[in-house]
């Protein structure tokens, strides 16, 4: 699952807001951890996951 951000600056002191950085970072499903590797997200938790959110997110869950 990816996670993207901005942070953004208000504008101040007649300087207009602007973003001042983004960035992303990867998380992924490691279902035991003494033994290692990735696995896909179990069904329940990207259903639990999607609710309220859009469903290209779902899709990148995948």
């Amino acid at each position: 699952m990816t996670f993207a951000f901005e942070v953004w600056r208000e504008a101040s002191d007649g300087r207009p807001r602007r973003r001042a950085a983004r960035g992303s970072y990867v998380t992924v499903h490691v279902p035991d951890k003494e033994a290692g590797g990735s696995a896909p997200w179990p069904a329940a938790w990207r259903t639990a996951l999607a609710e309220g959110v859009y469903p290209e997110v779902v899709d990148r869950l995948r």
